[in-house]
C-alpha cells in the first residue's frame, strides 16, 4: 500500500493575505497523484480530476471566511497544480483511508478511481479501500 500527499488547500487559501476566504467544504483537503501518463486531484469524496500535467489548473471554489455556512461557493480561483505541492502544507495518507466511507455513491466514485489511477500509469492494487484507518 502506497501513501499520497494530502494538501491542506484551506489553510493555503485562508493564508492570502489580501482576501478574506477559505476553501469551500469539497476542496478543504486535496490529494494529488501523479503517474508516467497524467495527474490526479482527487476530493475527500473519492471525486476526481484527470489532468495532463500539473502545470495545469485546477479551480478551487471558495466563500468568505466569515464564521458562516454557505451552501454554495460564492467564488473560485485557477491554481496550477504545481502550487499547491509548492504552497500548501501536506501530510501523507493512504488513499483509501483520505477517501471518505459513506454509502454506495463514495464507493462507486473510489471504484472510478481506481480505473483514473491505471488510466495515469500507476498501479491501483497499491491503492486499497481501508477505511479502518480513516483520516477524516
Amino acid at each position: 500500500m502506497k501513501n499520497v500527499k494530502v494538501f491542506n488547500v484551506e489553510k493555503m487559501v485562508e493564508e492570502i493575505p489580501e482576501h478574506n476566504l477559505t476553501a469551500y467544504a469539497h476542496d478543504k483537503r486535496l490529494a494529488i497523484l501523479q503517474g508516467s501518463k497524467g495527474v490526479l486531484v482527487v476530493t475527500e469524496e473519492g471525486v476526481h480530476y484527470k489532468y495532463d500535467s500539473m502545470e495545469e489548473a485546477y479551480r478551487v471554489d471558495c466563500c468568505p471566511n466569515d464564521g458562516k455556512m454557505y451552501m454554495f461557493p460564492n467564488c473560485s480561483f485557477d491554481a496550477p497544480i504545481q502550487d499547491f505541492i509548492e504552497h500548501a502544507e501536506a501530510t501523507e495518507a493512504p488513499l483509501g483511508s483520505f477517501v471518505r466511507t459513506f454509502g454506495q455513491r463514495l464507493e462507486e466514485n473510489y471504484r472510478m478511481l481506481l480505473k483514473s489511477i491505471e488510466e495515469i500509469g500507476l498501479d491501483p492494487e497499491d491503492y486499497p479501500r481501508k477505511a479502518e484507518n480513516s483520516v477524516n
